[in-house]
């Protein structure tokens, strides 16, 4: 796919060492949609190994209170597999990059306001993956494990917060201020099938919405210079969550897989 980069982008690009020059390459040829901050990517690229981050978000929704065995998109037969071509094609440069995988196991309480305790999916999560056959490159990680690896509390607002409770208190009436609130919510009117239950689509997308800044705000910590690899569609919805103008919680985001919803 033809990219459209500006001054600054191809400045960036032209500063690559090798190793980052040869991983930039097979990123930009296998691009879907546009990278999202050229010269984020390009210094990310340039850690020693750069960070590649997939979301792999629970199936389910806030009708039944279950969840599947897949443990989200990256354990899908056919998303897996494009997955294991991409990072063989990053690995085929001589220099395997990191790969984490996070699977967000919060989402079901959290968002979708199942009425069980978070112990016992972070539990269920923890069996799957322990049961389930997973490259040796994979880095996996609850997402309730990560929160609890920060160092600091976060800094938002004025204010601290050393909690996702204490965030969504700060920053809830704050997000709907913003580009993201007004294309999420769009987005949550036309699919309405998560995180509803009683709420208005008002009140869910406030809740997305902080989940997400929360997450981008823990992984600046845990993950500095983290490389996003987009599993979420639309895009031009899900990537501001991660990286806008106000909030950049990744140092870029691309898009190696098609296009779904």
């Amino acid at each position: 796919m033809h990219m459209d980069y500006d001054r600054h982008d191809r400045q960036a690009i032209k500063k690559l060492p090798y190793w980052p020059q040869k991983l930039f390459e097979v990123i930009e040829k296998e691009e879907k949609g546009e990278i999202r901050d050229v010269p984020g990517l390009c210094k990310a690229l340039m850690q020693l190994p750069p960070v590649f981050v997939f979301f792999s978000c629970l199936s389910g929704d806030g009708k039944r209170e279950e969840s599947g065995q897949d443990l989200g998109v990256l354990f899908t037969t056919s998303l897996r597999q494009k997955m294991e071509q991409f990072t063989a094609l990053l690995s085929n440069t001589g220099f395997r990059p990191t790969t984490l995988i996070i699977i967000d196991d919060t989402e079901p309480v959290r968002f979708w306001n199942w009425n069980i305790l978070q112990e016992e999916v972070t539990t269920w999560c923890r069996m799957i993956v322990k049961e389930t056959n997973i490259p040796n490159y994979w880095c996996i990680s609850l997402w309730s494990d990560l929160e609890k690896i920060r160092e600091t509390n976060l800094y938002v607002d004025g204010t601290f917060a050393s909690s996702y409770e204490e965030y969504r208190r700060i920053r809830g009436d704050k997000v709907v201020r913003s580009v993201a609130y007004h294309k999420l919510l769009q987005h949550i009117k036309q699919y309405p099938n998560k995180g509803l239950k009683t709420l208005s689509a008002q009140e869910a997308t406030i809740n997305k919405l902080v989940q997400y800044e929360f997450q981008g705000e823990i992984l600046k910590k845990v993950v500095p210079n983290a490389i996003l690899v987009q599993t979420e569609t639309p895009w031009e919805v899900k990537d501001l969550l991660f990286h806008n103008q106000l909030r950049k919680s990744v140092a870029s985001i691309i898009h190696p897989f098609e296009r779904r919803r």
